[in-house]
């Protein structure tokens, strides 16, 4: 069962956010900011994005499609954040609104990335390492490695059939390669972030390496 909240979302026992999910991406890290509101999830602020060649090598995994009871949702839930956008087939991705949400027949795919290849993607950039190892920013530190997509249920059957995909980038666009032979593509521009996961690093090598992840729980 799916819940959406204007912070979150609840997939079964697991929560994600949603705070700017517009301007969020797969693969950004940053840091999170304490909220003296115990209700509402401190703020992901960005500082940087993998570099394309590792997030292209992730191999991450998409699910779905999901389907919503969007009858149950309040506008100020679906619209909380900013502007946000639906992929569609065969056109440029549309706005998206609780009217829409509820005239469109529209569900949701989950991209994902395992933890360890996340952690081996930090071990092997440079900048991100030094983020996650810097003193100031350790318990904050956090990386996308999962990200919930709105499609027209057409393309969000067709991209989610094999669970299987590739990452690819379309100039600043990162793509989404699927089917059995990885020739048919959707890109996912800014503002096609729904909701997104983030890691934290709960342990370390002896020689500071990035040893295991686990969700945060926003």
């Amino acid at each position: 069962m799916i819940i959406i909240r204007n912070h979150r979302i609840r997939v079964n026992s697991r929560a994600y956010r949603r705070n700017d999910a517009q301007d969020v991406s797969f693969g950004a890290f940053g840091r999170i900011q304490t909220n003296a509101n115990p209700l509402v999830p401190g703020a992901f602020v960005v500082g940087d994005v993998l570099p394309k060649a590792a997030i292209e090598s992730m191999r991450p995994n998409i699910s779905g499609p999901y389907a919503v009871d969007w009858s149950r949702s309040q506008s100020v839930g679906v619209d909380y954040g900013g502007p946000l956008r639906f992929l569609r087939v065969g056109k440029p991705p549309a706005s998206l609104t609780l009217k829409k949400l509820r005239e469109a027949d529209l569900r949701l795919a989950y991209l994902e990335c395992p933890y360890r290849r996340v952690a081996a993607a930090i071990n092997d950039h440079p900048e991100a390492l030094k983020h996650f190892r810097s003193s100031r920013q350790r318990d904050r530190a956090r990386i996308v490695s999962a990200v919930w997509i709105v499609m027209e249920a057409e393309l969000a059957t067709e991209v989610t059939a094999n669970a299987n995909v590739e990452l690819f980038y379309q100039g600043h666009s990162l793509g989404i390669r699927y089917g059995t032979t990885r020739n048919k593509r959707v890109t996912l521009p800014s503002g096609t972030t729904f909701a997104y996961r983030l890691l934290r690093v709960s342990s370390w090598t002896n020689d500071g390496k990035v040893a295991s992840m686990k969700m945060d729980n926003p």
